[in-house]
């Protein structure tokens, strides 16, 4: 056993069998584990009965996080040294820090092989992708990084959608003031996606101009919509020298080819947030095509003094994501969710999109949302309007507003956004119904 798997035994799931996903009898133990190991960490800020339904502004501290105490004590002398030095403390440090790349490329299913260039190869024109991958402190940083790497490989076209993240737009905004560079906006359907008749349109125009990227999200985390895949490979097809940003921020765990993300999705560049999956905060990866990216550029940002301790939390949060989702399946939060939003009525319908499993957002007209947070809270609710970077304020749901429907800024007074974590049980969603149910009625 290598030194860095021991420090993987060491820290996480030391009374679980390894085989345990091959076990139903031992399945059913670690998910009793699981959920009263929860149930402790969540009777620390919520009462019984209480129900915390905003899982895609963070995830709550939980076991993950929780045994970063015992890693600090596994790495013992090396956690303070910087991996960037010379000395044995830094090489050691060094080391886990690159296995910790391999184990999280290799759990999103990239290929790691150098490409061996032979006749055949040549004789095909066949390039197989590799992925590289470093680690920093957040998809914010992360996204000024990836487009400043395009940048300098002449891109100056750059589209991104309606409901982009706010920091899409910081990110943009920020080269915007030093190179110019042109930006274009897709617009929303009704239907929440985006017009990919108006994008193709646009790209006809502006890439006989100029070299383009595409920066899309993985997962929508106002309304849980996931990208039509199929449209975007037809759109890869047509304009093959068009570079993708993946933000793949929300989307571990969420998505179920998650594990296949870095060839399910099209994308040269994706980006990672530890925190939504219960890594420490300040924590985030970027994956890259070394074939496709020049000079490998990404790797250039990976310098300073790195957060070990962070990026092996992230590591370790991933497998452990792995783990218990062998064990409570996406499927059986989809058929809740599903069921959730069947008896919520909400004025959008999702039906012929795909959707995430963990994630509703619920437009009614009978409520006002800022009135509704505070007696959902008092019922021991606690759910959002809609994003959670907005500073605390809320002055309506951004996405609702993008969409080109009727009522559509008034509606965006009106939503609620719920979302789950792998945590949550069929009977909470009972409760929940119930206690919902009382706060519609009055």
């Amino acid at each position: 056993m290598s030194p860095f798997s021991a420090l993987l035994s060491d820290c996480v799931f030391e009374n679980i069998p390894q085989n345990i996903a091959e076990k139903n009898l031992e399945n059913s133990k670690a998910m009793e584990i699981f959920r009263s190991d929860w149930s402790s960490v969540a009777a620390s800020f919520l009462e019984k009965g209480h129900f915390y339904c905003d899982f895609n502004a963070t995830v709550p501290y939980s076991f993950p996080t929780r045994n970063l105490l015992q890693l600090h004590s596994s790495l013992k002398n090396f956690q303070w040294a910087n991996s960037n030095s010379t000395h044995f403390f830094s090489k050691k440090l060094d080391y886990y820090k690159e296995e910790a790349k391999k184990i999280f490329l290799e759990i999103l299913g990239a290929n790691l092989e150098e490409r061996k260039e032979n006749k055949e190869n040549k004789k095909n024109k066949e390039e197989k992708d590799v992925w590289g991958c470093y680690f920093h402190s957040g998809v914010s940083q992360g996204l000024i990084e990836a487009i400043g790497s395009l940048i300098r490989q002449d891109v100056r076209c750059f589209f991104y959608e309606a409901s982009a993240h706010s920091s899409v737009f910081s990110a943009l905004n920020y080269w915007g003031k030093i190179v110019p560079i042109e930006l274009c906006c897709i617009p929303l359907e009704n239907t929440g996606e985006i017009s990919f008749n108006i994008f193709e349109n646009m790209l006809d125009e502006k890439i006989k101009k100029y070299s383009c990227a595409y920066i899309y999200s993985a997962f929508q985390s106002d309304s849980g919509i996931i990208p039509n895949i199929e449209k975007l490979f037809s759109i890869k097809e047509n304009y093959p020298k068009l570079f993708w940003v993946l933000d793949a921020a929300q989307a571990l765990g969420k998505v179920s080819h998650w594990r296949k993300i870095l060839t399910t999705f099209v994308a040269d560049i994706v980006l990672f947030s530890g925190h939504k999956i219960g890594g420490i905060k300040g924590v985030g990866a970027t994956c890259f095509k070394k074939n496709k990216i020049e000079g490998h550029s990404l790797d250039f940002f990976e310098k300073g003094t790195p957060n070990i301790l962070g990026i092996l939390s992230f590591v370790f949060s991933l497998k452990q994501l792995v783990f218990f989702e062998s064990l409570y399946c996406l499927k059986e939060l989809s058929e809740e969710v599903k069921k959730f939003s069947e008896f919520i009525c909400s004025e959008l319908s999702y039906k012929e999109i795909s959707c995430s499993s963990n994630t509703l957002l619920c437009v009614h007209p009978s409520l006002k949302t800022q009135n509704f947070l505070v007696l959902a809270q008092e019922q021991g609710i606690y759910l959002s309007g809609g994003p959670a970077c907005s500073s605390g304020s809320f002055k309506g749901n951004e996405f609702v507003k993008k969409i080109p429907m009727k009522l559509a800024e008034e509606y965006s007074k009106r939503s609620l956004r719920f979302s789950f974590g792998l945590a949550t049980t069929s009977s909470d969603f009972s409760l929940l119904k119930k206690k919902i149910s009382r706060l519609f009625s009055s």
